[in-house]
């Protein structure tokens, strides 16, 4: 009985490990995740670019330290400028909740996967994001991946440009949302998974005003002061130490616990292909079941959206949209392969030919 008991656990350790996230069961990932950022600049003045750019540049530099564990993020930036779209001000952007951003990011600004292994991540960088149901503004968004919160949408990742872009906490904005995509939760909320590697707030304490710089390695510091409205409001940070990336706490200097190194470097595993290449159409969320195609992510017209395959006859673009795998006039026909013949003969049975 003992002897069943000690395989009993041994096989439920087993299965918790495999079982309690894909990325456990990543295969040895290379040294290298490379990643396309395309950054949607949203300057309410001209004159501003320039410092849109030195802050995307900064703030570039800081994530590839933050994420240097294998596989270390190594980013590649393009850019463009872009001030209206959708009927909205990109410089000052202003939403119901989070559930009508993320529906107008999923519209306009999505990751883009031409094809599976092309493509970019997109980031909106605005100068002001506020939501109305908490009347409150926001200094960036993103999302997790979908083993971690069910049916999460994958869109594209706001940054506000802060006040002051030149302080340390400034530029590890992008470093906190990316830390999001690469599966890692805030400081102060708790994670939910059966390998106890991966529980990486263990200690966590809510927001509130204790969860808030609960990371910090030195003296916390609790400031009252009025706002610009004459509101009473009161500021933590973290004088002469850490704070962990995840945290709202500003500090002299940044950090991630070894569990965050390691769960991020796990997540960025999974979205790379044997080759070394970068898999997008995971990264952007288009992987579609079988019996179904998925849009490839054209600008402004692919929204993660996968179909059912088209029946013989039915209105066809390519021939990943049909049963059949073949389009051809805007339809889907009939496959050109020629159907194999089942031989009523015994399997391995040779026949020899007659010599003439």
């Amino acid at each position: 009985m003992q002897k069943l008991a000690v395989i009993g656990i041994a096989v439920f350790l087993g299965l918790t490990l495999c079982f309690s996230s894909p990325a456990l069961a990543a295969r040895k990932a290379p040294k290298v995740f490379n990643l396309n950022i395309h950054f949607v600049i949203a300057p309410k003045h001209k004159d501003s670019q320039k410092k849109f750019s030195e802050y995307i540049q900064r703030s570039v530099a800081v994530a590839e330290k933050a994420y240097s564990a294998a596989p270390r993020l190594k980013i590649d930036v393009t850019t463009s400028v872009k001030r209206k779209l959708g009927g909205k001000d990109l410089s000052n952007l202003e939403f119901a909740d989070s559930v009508d951003l993320a529906t107008f990011m999923d519209t306009h600004f999505d990751h883009v996967a031409v094809t599976k292994k092309s493509g970019h991540m997109t980031v909106l960088l605005t100068e002001r994001l506020y939501f109305k149901d908490t009347k409150s503004r926001a200094g960036g968004s993103a999302y997790f991946p979908q083993w971690m919160i069910w049916g999460e949408r994958y869109h594209g990742i706001v940054l506000v440009l802060p006040t002051r872009p030149e302080t340390r906490k400034s530029a590890m904005i992008l470093a906190h949302e990316l830390g999001h995509v690469f599966g890692l939760k805030h400081s102060f909320d708790p994670y939910m998974n059966l390998d106890p590697r991966l529980n990486c707030n263990k200690k966590y304490r809510p927001l509130g005003e204790r969860g808030k710089c609960a990371t910090c390695t030195g003296k916390v510091v609790v400031e009252k002061f009025k706002d610009k409205a004459g509101k009473k409001r009161t500021r933590r940070y973290c004088k002469k130490g850490k704070s962990n990336i995840m945290d709202y706490c500003k500090a002299p200097k940044y950090y991630l616990n070894r569990c965050q190194r390691r769960r991020s470097a796990l997540q960025r595993a999974s979205y790379i292909f044997a080759d070394g290449r970068t898999n997008y159409a995971k990264l952007k969320g288009v992987l579609g079941k079988k019996g179904r195609y998925c849009y490839k992510g054209i600008e402004a017209v692919g929204r993660n959206e996968c179909r059912k395959k088209h029946k013989l006859g039915k209105a066809c673009v390519r021939n990943a949209h049909c049963a059949s795998r073949r389009c051809l006039a805007f339809r889907c026909t009939a496959s050109s392969r020629r159907k194999k013949v089942k031989s009523a003969m015994q399997p391995g049975l040779k026949i020899r030919k007659r010599k003439k």
